[in-house]
C-alpha cells in the first residue's frame, strides 16, 4: 500500500514538473499577422495611461494594439532584439516597443524621426507604455 502511494506521488510530481516545463519553454505566439484590437497614435496611448492608468488598463492591457508614431530611439537588447521607442509628445514618457527577434534586421535599419506603425501586446505603464512581441506593419 505504501509503495502505491509513493508511486502515485512520484507520477503526480513528474506530471507537474513536465507541465511546468512545457509552459515555461512554450514559444510565444507571433503577432505579425494578427489583427489589432485597437489602433491608436503613440501620443494618445501614452496620454491615456498618463491621465488615467486604471481606465487605460481596461482599454489596452493584454490586447493587440497597433500604435503609430515617430521613432525617438532605437536600442539593442542583450538577447539581440531591438527596442523601438516612440515619441509620445511629452518629455515625461514614451511608448517602448520590444520587437520580435525576426524583426531585428528590419527594425535595426530604422532611424530617429521615422514614422512607423507597430503591432504589439500592451503590457502596461511604468513611466513609459510598454509593448512586447512587436512587429512592423505597413502604413
Amino acid at each position: 500500500m505504501k509503495k502505491k502511494i509513493i508511486l502515485a506521488f512520484i507520477i503526480i510530481l513528474f506530471s507537474g514538473i513536465g507541465t511546468g516545463l512545457y509552459y515555461y519553454y512554450k514559444p510565444v505566439e507571433s503577432l505579425k499577422n494578427k489583427k489589432a484590437d485597437i489602433t491608436v497614435s503613440s501620443e494618445k496611448l501614452f496620454n491615456d495611461f498618463f491621465v488615467n492608468e486604471e481606465n487605460a488598463n481596461t482599454i489596452y492591457l493584454n490586447k493587440i494594439v497597433n500604435v503609430g508614431g515617430s521613432i525617438s530611439d532605437v536600442g539593442k537588447n542583450k538577447d539581440g532584439s531591438v527596442t523601438l521607442t516612440l515619441s509620445a509628445g511629452d518629455a515625461m514618457g514614451s511608448v517602448t516597443c520590444k520587437m520580435e527577434l525576426d524583426e531585428t534586421a528590419e527594425a535595426d535599419q530604422l532611424t530617429k524621426g521615422t514614422m512607423v506603425s507597430i503591432n504589439g501586446k500592451c503590457t502596461g505603464y511604468l513611466m513609459d507604455v510598454v509593448m512586447v512581441n512587436c512587429s512592423l506593419t505597413k502604413n
